[in-house]
């Protein structure tokens, strides 16, 4: 994409939403035109972040070990 194209793109997008601080990849700023175009299509709709990587997030077996350790007396 050339720089002409994409600052019409930044202008279009900062018409609705405030982009001013924003460094946007060609990709992110053709999906918020994307967004903006079709937002009735998009209206109501939750969007997930999903990630491949799992972090620290506890699963059931480690939740209830957690809840045992801490409930039983020491």
């Amino acid at each position: 994409m050339d720089r002409d194209e994409k600052a019409r793109m930044r202008n279009y997008i900062g018409e609705h939403l405030d982009v001013s601080d924003a460094r946007l990849s060609d990709y992110q700023a053709q999906r918020l035109v994307d967004f903006i175009d079709n937002y009735a299509q998009y209206r109501w709709r939750s969007f997930e972040r999903n990630s491949t990587h799992r972090g620290s997030v506890p699963t059931a077996s480690t939740r209830a070990a957690t809840q045992s350790s801490t409930l039983s007396p020491t």
